[in-house]
């Protein structure tokens, strides 16, 4: 964490900005995708905690990205990519819900195949 409570820390902000290798900043989010390690949740919860994710690395962007632009948008790409993961998750969750309350019709995969409006 910098000083300024954003991460990265400072050295490494003008570190990125004076590299700027594309290989180095893929290499950041995917050693902070997997430090996250296993994540755990229950069947009906969708992508919160990847949406929290997503919201710490834009509010360390807003931050930080008039003084270190490359980092920012780092940051930015981050959280992109988080907050997509959070969607996939949550779109998932409701196709669960939908099968669990018997307002989908399934494939052998539980896979929707049809909505039963009549549910």
């Amino acid at each position: 964490m910098g000083d300024d409570g954003a991460w990265p820390a400072e050295p490494n902000r003008e570190l990125l900005e004076e590299v700027r290798g594309q290989d180095i900043e893929k290499g950041i989010y995917l050693g902070y995708a997997n430090s996250r390690g296993v994540s755990m949740r229950g069947i009906f919860d969708g992508g919160e905690q990847e949406a929290a994710i997503a919201a710490r690395f834009d509010h360390w962007a807003e931050i930080i990205e008039a003084a270190w632009p490359r980092t920012g948008r780092m940051l930015r790409q981050m959280a992109f990519s988080f907050r997509s993961e959070a969607h996939r998750m949550t779109q998932a969750l409701r196709k669960r819900a939908m099968v669990a309350d018997g307002s989908a019709i399934v494939d052998g995969a539980n896979a929707p195949l049809a909505v039963n409006r009549g549910a």
